[in-house]
């Protein structure tokens, strides 16, 4: 039985994984980790720490905090320890396929086998680049630590409140296109989001 602990600053999609994943067979607990309003620097004085060991949790669904588009790094580094310190079994993130760049080159479609450009030039690449070099660093094998890292590179999802650029451009009461700009895009619904519930929990024997 798993019990998992959902951290993502946006609510409507940490409310639907922790809705997905408590209707499996397997799953004992998940819950969405309490908000720096619900009492973060109060309960929660030592980060995750404290809510991760008291409910024993196992398995974490982590999704950075976005600060004016750019990655919170600084959080992620503190989920990441306290996560690999609290011996969680199972770490999922939820990174963006941003990573690869914007490129005139980039396939519709990109496959997970293709490289990630580590000398690209745009900076919102670079941040999620260096987010999963972090994951990689606390749950990968040179760390020694037995928990399984998985990592989603997930598409633009739009989600109310969120920071992200599409969640903004689409949420606003105006999105200005370039005149004879019709691009291609990609995008991920937060209900398929939710539906990936089987990388967070024991698989069935």
């Amino acid at each position: 039985m798993a019990r998992v602990m959902i951290i993502d600053e946006r609510a409507s999609v940490a409310d639907l994984i922790v809705k997905r994943l408590n209707e499996g067979p397997l799953m004992e607990f998940c819950q969405r980790a309490p908000q720096r309003e619900d009492g973060f620097g109060g309960h929660l004085s030592g980060g995750y720490a404290g809510f991760l060991e008291e409910q024993a949790i196992d398995a974490v669904v982590y999704s950075p905090p976005l600060r004016r588009h750019r990655v919170d790094l600084k959080d992620a580094e503190l989920a990441f320890r306290q996560a690999a310190s609290a011996g969680v079994e199972r770490f999922v993130l939820l990174s963006s396929a941003m990573v690869y760049g914007a490129s005139p080159h980039n396939q519709g479609l990109i496959p997970e086998t293709r490289p990630v450009l580590s000398d690209d030039r745009n900076q919102f690449a670079r941040d999620w680049q260096r987010l999963e070099a972090l994951a990689v660093s606390y749950f990968g094998q040179a760390s020694r630590n037995p928990a399984q890292l998985t990592i989603l590179r997930l598409a633009a999802t739009p989600a109310p409140g969120s920071d992200d650029y599409f969640s903004e451009f689409f949420g606003g009461r105006i999105a200005v296109t370039l005149p004879g700009h019709d691009p291609t895009m990609q995008f991920l619904s937060q209900e398929d989001l939710a539906a990936a519930k089987p990388v967070a929990q024991p698989a069935q024997k």
